[in-house]
């Protein structure tokens, strides 16, 4: 076998995987290695999200023979498919019918309630783990799909106190997600008005959740707690504040469009919506759409009944601080303005001005961050805290803390995917693209002769059944996807008793048992 320049290194129990490589991105050729390979590769994927499996599946569709063990944390698959999507959005779940596909190959294989780096605690019931260092002894390559798990934070003084939440726990507490089921929001019960900061498809997905009449949503999958809270729930007025302009908004026209037919007489107007939404010329199709429907919602009146719910946009408003007396009370703001209104990229701009939104409940939905790996820092593998994703190519290629020439240097066999390698951008449509990209990539290293973990050892790897050895917790507790099918069938059959989708199991001990009845 000839690798070129690259030294030969038996990878070791606490060992650096940069000693495999000294080349940065942009030398990075096949003409450096001429590995001859008889055989298909050997793939472990961190996260089983939509990103892990659309990586899977283009994997095995393109590289015949492919093997894929997939390492989830929950005792689930699905990820945010599962956790993240908005219950009465059951159409964007069906991609799950495709990974299901993927999991009948017998190429590949699932271990659920299984942590990489430290053990998970999940609703105080403690799954298995292992370490990251075991994975990289026993694979050819190593793909990092495990998603942004971590809420991005305003930095602004009051934003610890009561009635403070993150868009992410409210969303995982009403979509059943184990660690975050005993969530108490008793603020639903004691406020009328609630506060958004943000204005992405997230902050639009907590709005529509509070303002949509429970027995709509009794037709969902949504937890039964959360509907109980749900029906008593006083919230009235949700305020969904952005800091740049109408045209800056990051939600989509669809989701816009869905609270507009909700509460299609309950729009408040802003005293801060754009007077003028008539650019001087707009060519961009979805811009104009866009357009459209802010006009109809100017045109909105008010509803006369006190009681009758609503929603508003407020625009050019940046948060810098809560207030109250041991609950926030409201939110103070200060007001921006725009160079130009019409731009992607324009900047909010603060002025001297400044107002006061009065609410009782507040969600930040400012976005998430991934978080790097027990096992990171030991084996020098990059991490862009400010970005808040792992160091990469931009092409899937997992970067190391060392540089050469100014350059980071890539550690052969490891790659990213997703919100791990983007930071959390774009819906699932997004990140099947980026899942095929990243698949490509590996494809293409894997044929060109490019490095991988395995080059330096006598024997191929042999997945599993080597990893197995070093989990010091009992095998039994590992979810298999057969452990996962029962789950499955169980909670669509209760579902089906009620008229609606499934009847997710909440606890993660109660997930984890269940799996294991034969």
């Amino acid at each position: 076998m000839n690798c070129g320049r690259v030294p030969q290194c038996r990878l070791r129990a606490g060992a650096t995987v940069n000693k495999f490589i000294r080349h940065p991105w942009s030398v990075i050729s096949p003409r450096y290695y001429s590995v001859v390979r008889g055989r298909s590769p050997f793939i472990a994927i961190i996260g089983s999200g939509p990103a892990g499996f659309y990586t899977a599946q283009r994997l095995m569709r393109k590289l015949s023979g492919t093997q894929i063990d997939m390492y989830e944390g929950l005792a689930a698959p699905f990820g945010l498919s599962r956790y993240g999507v908005a219950p009465d959005h059951p159409e964007v779940k069906e991609c799950e019918k495709s990974f299901e596909d993927v999991a009948k190959d017998p190429n590949f294989k699932f271990y659920g309630n299984l942590s990489v780096g430290s053990r998970g605690v999940v609703g105080g019931f403690h799954g298995c783990a292992v370490r990251l260092s075991s994975l990289l002894r026993n694979y050819d390559g190593i793909v990092f799909a495990y998603g942004s798990s971590k809420d991005r934070i305003l930095g602004v003084p009051g934003e610890d106190m009561k009635g403070v939440y993150s868009a992410r726990e409210f969303v995982a507490w009403y979509n059943s997600h184990p660690s975050f089921s005993e969530i108490d929001f008793p603020q639903l019960r004691e406020a009328e008005e609630a506060t958004i900061i943000g204005q992405g498809n997230v902050a639009l997905d907590v709005a529509r959740m509070l303002l949509t009449p429970v027995d709509e949503l009794r037709k969902t999958d949504m937890a039964d707690y959360a509907l109980e809270a749900l029906s008593r729930s006083r919230i009235r007025r949700v305020h969904l504040v952005g800091r740049r302009g109408a045209m800056q908004a990051a939600f989509t026209r669809k989701e816009l469009r869905e609270l507009q037919e909700l509460y299609p007489k309950a729009y408040l107007q802003s005293q801060h919506f754009p007077a003028d939404l008539l650019p001087p010329k707009v060519t961009d199709r979805v811009k104009k759409r866009m357009l459209q429907t802010f006009h109809a919602l100017r045109e909105m009146s008010p509803s006369a009944d006190p009681e009758a719910k609503s929603w508003s946009l407020d625009f050019l408003l940046s948060p810098t601080s809560f207030y109250g007396s041991g609950s926030v009370e409201g939110t103070a703001f200060a007001v921006n303005q725009l160079s130009d209104p019409f731009a992607d990229n324009a900047k909010a701009i603060a002025t001297d001005e400044s107002v006061k939104i009065p609410s009782q409940l507040v969600f930040r939905s400012i976005g998430y961050k991934a978080v790097p790996l027990d096992g990171f820092a030991e084996l020098n593998i990059g991490f862009d805290t400010r970005k808040g994703c792992i160091l990469n190519d931009g092409m899937g290629r997992v970067g190391s803390t060392e540089t050469l020439d100014e350059k980071p240097v890539a550690i052969p066999g490891l790659y990213c995917v997703g919100w791990a390698k983007n930071g959390p951008i774009g819906k699932i449509v997004n990140t099947f693209q980026d899942a095929n990209d990243t698949a490509e990539n590996i494809i293409a290293d894997w044929k060109s002769g490019s490095r991988f973990l395995s080059d330096s050892q006598a024997e191929p790897p042999q997945g599993m059944s080597k990893v197995q050895e070093d989990i010091d917790t009992n095998l039994s507790d590992i979810v298999s996807w057969e452990d996962w099918v029962r789950v499955d069938t169980q909670e669509r059959l209760e579902g089906q008793a009620l008229g609606k989708p499934r009847v997710k199991m909440v606890a993660h001990k109660e997930l984890s048992q269940e799996a294991k009845v034969p």
